[in-house]
C-alpha cells in the first residue's frame, strides 16, 4: 500500500528533527524555530519543487484521469441528447401520421392527394431522421450505419450496438438501438382506404409507444451523464487544487508546524542555552 504523502512528509521531518534535536542538545543547544523553518523551506527551491512533485504525482495523475473521464461522460451526454432529439422528432411525426389516419378512419377527412402527400412526407421525414442521427460519425439509430465502425460492438441479432466509454479505472457501456426496421412498418401504415386507415391507427399507436419509451430513456440517460460529467469535473478540480497547494511555496508558522509534526508523539521542550 502506498504511503500517504502527508504521512511521508511527517515521518521524514520527524526523523530529521530528532537527529538535529539530539545533536543540538548534546552540544548544549536548544531546538530553534529556524530549524523547523529550514525543514519546511529548503535553501534550494528547485529541490523542494522536485520533491513536492514526486509526492503529488499520483494526485496529479488522478486529477488528469478524472478530467478525461468527465469529458467521456460529456460525450455520453451528447450522444444521449442527440438520440433523445431524434426519437422525440420521430414520436411526434408518428403522432401526426396517426391523427391523419384517424381522421380518414372515422370519415372526418376525405382521402385527397394533398392529405396523402402530407402523410407521405411525415413518413419520409422519419426515415431521414433515422439515417441522419449521428455523433462524431457514429450512426445512432441506423443499423446499416454500424457496419465497419470499429468503435461499436454489434449484437448478434443486429438490433443493438454498444459503445464503450472509459470512466477512470472502469468503463461504461452505452447502448444504441436500431430503428431502421421501423421504416417498413411506417410504410405499411396506409391510408389508401378507410379500412386501411383504421389498421394504420393501430399499427402507428404501437410504434408511438415503443419510440416514446426510447425517447424517455434517452432523456434520463442524458441527464445522468450530465450529472456524472459535472461530478467528475469537480473531483478533478479538487485534486488539482490540492496538488498545487502541496507544491506551493507558502510558509507555515513554526509553532503550527511543530504541533502538526509532533501530534501524538509526545512533546519537545526547548533547551536552555
Amino acid at each position: 500500500m502506498a504511503t500517504n504523502p502527508s504521512t511521508y512528509i511527517r515521518m521524514q521531518a520527524l526523523a530529521s528533527l530528532q537527529q538535529q534535536f539530539f545533536e543540538q542538545m548534546g552540544n548544549g543547544g536548544g531546538l530553534s524555530s529556524s530549524l523547523v523553518e529550514s525543514l519546511l523551506m529548503p535553501h534550494k527551491p528547485t529541490q523542494r519543487e522536485v520533491s513536492a512533485k514526486a509526492l503529488t504525482g499520483r494526485i496529479r495523475a488522478d486529477a488528469g484521469m478524472l478530467s478525461q473521464a468527465s469529458l467521456n461522460a460529456a460525450e455520453g451526454e451528447s450522444i444521449s441528447q442527440i438520440s433523445f432529439d431524434a426519437t422525440k422528432f420521430i414520436a411526434d411525426s408518428l403522432g401526426k401520421m396517426k391523427t391523419i389516419a384517424q381522421s380518414v378512419s372515422d370519415g372526418s377527412a376525405p382521402i385527397t392527394g394533398e392529405l396523402q402527400t402530407s402523410y407521405n412526407n411525415l413518413a419520409q421525414g422519419i426515415a431521414n431522421r433515422i439515417t441522419s442521427a449521428s455523433y462524431n460519425g457514429i450512426s445512432l439509430l441506423n443499423r446499416p450505419g454500424w457496419t465497419n465502425d470499429q468503435r461499436l460492438s454489434i449484437a448478434p441479432d443486429q438490433k443493438t450496438a454498444t459503445l464503450s466509454l472509459q470512466m477512470g479505472n472502469a468503463s461504461q457501456t452505452l447502448t444504441l438501438r436500431d430503428l431502421s426496421s421501423m421504416n417498413a412498418d411506417v410504410s405499411a401504415a396506409s391510408i389508401a382506404s378507410q379500412a386501411d386507415a383504421t389498421s394504420a391507427v393501430v399499427g402507428l399507436s404501437a410504434l408511438i409507444r415503443n419510440v416514446e419509451g426510447l425517447r424517455d430513456g434517452y432523456k434520463a440517460q442524458a441527464s445522468g451523464y450530465a450529472s456524472e460529467a459535472a461530478s467528475l469535473s469537480r473531483q478533478s478540480d479538487i485534486l488539482s487544487t490540492a496538488a498545487k497547494r502541496a507544491e506551493g511555496t507558502e510558509r507555515l508558522p513554526s509553532a503550527l508546524l511543530l504541533d502538526m509534526l509532533m501530534s501524538g508523539q509526545g512533546s519537545i521542550f526547548r533547551g536552555e542555552s
